[in-house]
């Protein structure tokens, strides 16, 4: 195979894995990890994955300085990336690397539905759009391909895949990171996808165990909870963790909620009876434990900063994701090590367990600039990226619209919905029905601001273009979490827009769920995702370019079920 480089010049086929220096082979002096010759803070400060933003820490000297010193002095384990590009990036990584006593882990989180956490890299479509296709295939090279970049930029540890079946539409699970509401299907494509990282050398994390299934929160600010029953909690959520885990994932990052079957009192990521015996003793996972002490919501106001990483690390997990104040956490676990509360034996345990899998890989190993150009967002790469995005496009329900032809509908009407200000990728799909028709009507909506004057453009424009089809985007951020995604507000002004021009689409590049609120709607397309390759697809699936091949990943009506695709 001849891979071809952003320029699109041909190049030796080179992965993380091949490459002499981004080799992942023992590094030697690990061989016989020293978890039981280190001093205490050591030991702590292996088991801390301290956050790391280098698009806000490389502006500020102090803020650099800061990090160098957790790494010198304190000794910390890794990073927890976010943000930043794929040149800075590596450089930053390898700069800290050279500084740190022991080799450095660092984890990334390349599932976001929201945005890509390294500017530069390859956008694949969500896991949701990938649970659309059903192809543990697709699966497989999304992990092959998000692996052998996350590698060549210094990322060891990627925290997925999200192996959560969301029931209920109010989950806040239930957002496009999740490849569907089966536990079976879950289970293939999430086995595929850590196959993949694995085959590039790169640790996969199965999340958010022991899964969010049902769980539901009153407020952002609460906890959810997991309210199934045990037998459908083992059943049905610990599905997909039993198939990972029995295929040998690397990691298991638990969940920030409660889990009414198992612990009233703590949330899994801080429970000894989820952590050590669910996961460690009933289902044997022998890998890497980890916890976010501090994510947002709940657990955040539910227990103290230096309160978390006590109970997390007391609960049998191997490694803290701690977003602020990694020095404070430390202090505060290095004196419930003194004071009994946490035993010694288990810290060295859970740092001898981090330091065997830093051996297995060469951590050290940094990508040059030009090894980069030639590995992330490749041509290739961005070409797999739109195999999966081809083949995940779901027609829900159609009026006899499809395809939008010029010769069927003339003018054509884009109604874009997007956040106000929010930094988005190109226009592709405008530009994909512009490339058909030749002529296109633009209007935007932001969301959050008033409809009306928008609504009036509309009804303004189809006056002097009465046989004109309306073609909606809805691109906001919104749109991609469960539940009502839609501003009652927004929706209200898409049924009126729609009632304005009855030969309607709607494409939702985020939550199939927005139909819901919008069942007038004469026309459903579902993209699951925003990127480009999206976009095109669904542009291209509009003009009868491409079929629609995708089938409903989770259950949107009684109507419209799990499974469901018009072709």
């Amino acid at each position: 195979m001849t891979t071809r480089n952003r320029n699109g010049a041909a190049a030796p086929d080179l992965d993380p894995t091949d490459d002499p220096r981004l080799s992942h082979a023992p590094e030697g002096p690990l061989s016989r990890p020293p978890a039981g010759s280190l001093p205490l803070p050591r030991l702590l400060g292996q088991m801390l994955l301290a956050e790391l933003r280098p698009a806000e820490h490389l502006k500020s000297a102090a803020r650099m300085e800061e990090i160098r010193a957790l790494v010198r002095e304190r000794g910390v384990g890794g990073f927890h990336l976010s943000g930043g590009d794929v040149f800075e990036t590596p450089a930053l990584l390898a700069s800290l690397q050279q500084v740190s006593p022991f080799p450095l882990l660092v984890a990334a989180d390349f599932e976001s539905d929201l945005a890509p956490p390294i500017r530069g890299i390859t956008v694949f479509p969500s896991n949701l759009a990938v649970g659309a296709t059903r192809s543990e295939d697709l699966a497989r090279l999304k992990g092959l391909v998000t692996a052998a970049e996350a590698r060549a930029l210094g990322i060891h540890l990627l925290l997925g895949p999200v192996a959560d079946c969301p029931l209920d539409p109010r989950n806040p699970a239930h957002d496009t990171r999740a490849f569907g509401e089966d536990p079976a299907l879950v289970a293939r494509l999430a086995v595929a996808f850590a196959q993949g990282c694995r085959e590039k050398g790169v640790l996969a994390c199965a999340r958010h165990f022991p899964g969010m299934g049902d769980a539901t929160s009153d407020t952002p600010l609460d906890l959810p909870t997991l309210h199934a029953a045990p037998d459908r909690l083992r059943a049905a959520d610990l599905l997909p963790f039993s198939e990972l885990i029995r295929t040998g994932v690397d990691a298991v990052l638990t969940g920030p909620l409660r889990v009414d079957a198992i612990d009233r009192r703590y949330p899994a990521s801080l429970s000894p009876a989820v952590v050590t015996d669910l996961l460690r003793r009933e289902l044997g996972f022998t890998g890497l434990a980890l916890a976010d002490v501090a994510p947002p919501g709940g657990l955040a106001g539910a227990f103290l900063p230096e309160e978390a990483p006590i109970l997390a690390a007391a609960a049998g997990n191997d490694a803290l994701l701690v977003p602020s104040r990694p020095g404070q956490a430390l202090a505060a676990m290095e004196g419930a090590v003194r004071s009994g509360r946490l035993p010694e034996a288990a810290i060295r345990a859970s740092a001898q367990r981090l330091l065997e899998i830093k051996s297995r890989l060469n951590l050290r190993a940094s990508a040059r600039p030009e090894v980069v150009e030639r590995l992330v967002g490749t041509r290739d790469h961005l070409a797999a990226a739109q195999r999966v995005a081809d083949a995940s496009i779901t027609l829900v329900k159609d009026a006899g619209l499809l395809p939008v032809l010029p010769h069927r509908y003339t003018p054509l009407i884009e109604l874009r919905v997007a956040d106000e200000g929010a930094p988005g990728n190109r226009e592709v799909f405008g530009e994909e029905l512009r490339r058909r028709f030749g002529i296109l009507t633009t209007l935007r909506v932001a969301t959050g601001q008033d409809t009306t004057p928008a609504l009036l453009r509309l009804k303004e424009t189809i006056r002097s273009k009465p046989k004109a089809v309306l073609v909606v985007g809805l691109f906001a951020r919104a749109a991609n979490r469960g539940g009502n995604p839609l501003d009652p507000a927004l929706a209200a002004f898409l049924q009126s827009a729609m009632r304005a021009v009855p030969a309607s689409v709607v494409v939702s590049f985020g939550s199939p769920h927005v139909l819901r609120q919008i069942p007038e709607a004469p026309a459903f397309v579902c993209g699951y995702a925003d990127g480009e390759a999206t976009q095109r697809a669904a542009g291209r699936v509009l003009c009868g370019d491409l079929a629609p091949a995708g089938k409903l990943p989770v259950t949107l009506t009684p109507e419209y079920r799990i499974g469901h695709g018009l072709t």
